[in-house]
């Protein structure tokens, strides 16, 4: 459903807290199944995981070249619980934090 209002070169984020093991695997594999480009980074604090999910490829990017880190609503919203960080600085720890998911487009 996600899809049909989704821009050309949009991305989706997905965050999933945690839970049972069995309901990640579903959403993960939800996810996968409807998106060809996804990469996952593990949570800062080491639970839960941030899904981007994308039907064009994800490039790569350091915090710098991320634009979405100028936008004030943006930054508001990546520092909600960790208002002392700097965003680009915050932002740099979760993007290190990329887990390997095994497949590939």
């Amino acid at each position: 459903m996600i899809k049909q209002h989704l821009k050309p070169n949009g991305i989706v984020q997905v965050w999933l807290p945690g839970g049972d093991k069995m309901s990640g695997l579903a959403v993960i594999r939800s996810v996968y199944s409807s998106f060809p480009h996804v990469r996952c980074f593990m949570s800062v604090e080491g639970w839960g995981v941030h899904i981007l999910a994308s039907m064009e490829e994800i490039e790569p990017q350091s915090p710098e070249e991320t634009r979405g880190t100028n936008a004030a609503s943006a930054k508001q919203d990546l520092l909600e619980w960790a208002p002392d960080q700097e965003a680009r600085a915050y932002l740099g720890k979760v993007m290190f934090n990329e887990a390997a998911t095994g497949k590939t487009a």
